[in-house]
């Protein structure tokens, strides 16, 4: 599809930003305008204020060259000279400022080899999208649609601006932000640049892990997190990131348990179903990449039904996801405490699913030990079953549980630590924890409530341990 470049009078009340987010970045387009150079809002702020929504930043396109820019703003932090681009600080707030360019010979699959300043209509035909490709000029209320972006949004299209195999061999992340935005948007892709992802070779070619990782991070975030990974499995990207997920596909579970299907079904429809509920999902990453990856064990450790009386069973699928889980978000450059809460949440999402089983000592021990982590615990196991069997018993337990525990801020301090089991003359060990882990478990059931007692309980655990 070959756009024709408009230009047109748009009107956009400013109330359709954040106030003190649009004045700094007006005020910054007025300072450049007040010096012969031109200067646009661009890029996704203008894609979701064209949408209704409100956007939580606003970058700005410009001819000023970085020198210029330098010389116009006291606050200007230079973050990608090479590329022209400038971050700006007015009144507190940020704002990317970017010089128009061209961008010339990408070698590596990610980054071109030189970029030449050029003009606005140059600069929109780089970009990867073309709703991501619309500049609004604020003060004179202009909009210049330079690849048909504006019929794309209001058509629902996600569409490459020019050649979209070109636009896939420059930067292969844009497989990644394609899936994103469709996630996010629920627009349909434009098949020729469908037909282009599917085409391509090496689809992460020149793709830093870290790059990936924020991708899938957001994806996990949009509001339908199902679709981008759908999509990405389609044209054989989810493949290379993360096998692992892709061998969920086609592994069926037992019926009574999960009607909804196989493991892929069920993962995709709890992150859904996160993304419709969960209110702060902006600030969960680890339960969300929790739900993504917490039945990951299942395809390595199925035991089909011996006889009809028999049912499939994943024995250990929560230990092994552990493991696959350490492995997948350590090549994806998490953040070590990350993958540790991450893990945590694998490791123990089925034993929080008996939780009603569990004596309350041995409860709330882990309540006192996972901290605020335990609430990602009981969401992962709300989702969890809201997306298979439905009975939410357990959950309504936990929950309750939880919150009679953060109520009642006067359990006893533990009385058995290291220091105790060495002056009752023990050395060092790793039993430790075992027995304190143990010990504490048992004086908040009310075994003990002192030190003879626990001298008691531990020699008593002790043998337990020798028999």
């Amino acid at each position: 599809m070959s756009a024709v470049p408009q230009i047109i009078t748009y009107k956009i009340n400013a109330s359709a930003f954040y106030p003190r987010i649009y004045e700094g970045a007006v005020s910054v387009v007025n300072t450049l305008k007040g010096h012969q150079h031109q200067a646009f809002f661009v890029g996704g702020c203008m894609r979701d204020v064209l949408m209704g929504l409100r956007p939580k930043e606003i970058d700005i396109a410009t001819s000023a060259t970085p020198d210029q820019i330098k010389k116009l703003f006291k606050k200007v932090i230079l973050v990608g000279e090479k590329f022209g681009v400038c971050i700006i600080s007015v009144d507190g707030h940020d704002y990317h400022v970017s010089t128009f360019r061209q961008d010339v010979d990408y070698k590596d699959g990610r980054h071109p080899s030189k970029v030449l300043f050029s003009t606005s209509q140059q600069d929109a035909e780089r970009r990867d999208f073309t709703i991501n490709a619309l500049f609004w000029e604020p003060v004179e209320s202009k909009l210049y649609d330079y690849t048909g972006g504006l019929d794309d949004l209001h058509d629902g299209i996600i569409r490459a601006v020019g050649d979209p195999a070109l636009r896939f061999q420059e930067d292969r992340l844009r497989i990644l932000r394609c899936a994103r935005f469709a996630a996010h948007l629920g627009y349909a892709i434009d098949k020729a640049t469908y037909d282009a992802m599917i085409a391509i070779e090496d689809p992460m070619k020149g793709v830093s892990s870290e790059r990936i990782r924020d991708e899938i991070d957001k994806m996990l975030k949009a509001r339908n997190p199902s679709i981008a990974f759908e999509l990405l499995y389609q044209v054989n990207t989810l493949q290379k990131i993360m096998p692992e997920l892709c061998a969920t596909k086609g592994v069926m579970q037992p019926v009574n348990y999960h009607p909804e299907g196989d493991v892929w079904t069920h993962t995709m429809l709890a992150l859904d179903i996160a993304a419709k509920e969960l209110q702060d999902r902006d600030q969960r990453s680890v339960l969300l990449w929790a739900i993504l990856l917490h039945d990951i064990g299942k395809p390595p450790t199925i035991v089909h039904p011996k006889d009809p009386n028999d049912r499939i069973r994943f024995n250990g699928h929560d230990v092994e996801g552990e493991r696959m889980t350490r492995q997948i978000l350590e090549r994806l450059r998490l953040p070590n405490k990350d993958v540790d809460a991450v893990c945590s949440l694998i490791r123990d999402h089925m034993r929080y699913g008996n939780a009603e089983q569990m004596r309350k000592g041995k409860l709330r021990s882990l309540m006192e030990r996972e901290g605020e982590l335990f609430q990602s615990h009981i969401d992962l196991n709300y989702f969890d079953v809201k997306a298979s069997h439905g009975d939410l018993s357990n959950y309504e337990y936990l929950k309750g549980e939880y919150e009679l525990y953060k109520e009642q801020k006067n359990f006893p301090k533990p009385i058995v630590d290291g220091r105790f089991l060495m002056e009752m003359g023990m050395r060092p060990s790793p039993k430790f924890t075992l027995i304190i882990d143990s010990a504490r478990e048992a004086q908040l059931e009310g075994d003990f409530h002192d030190k003879t007692g626990a001298k008691k309980f531990v020699k008593n655990f002790i043998s337990s341990l020798k028999e």
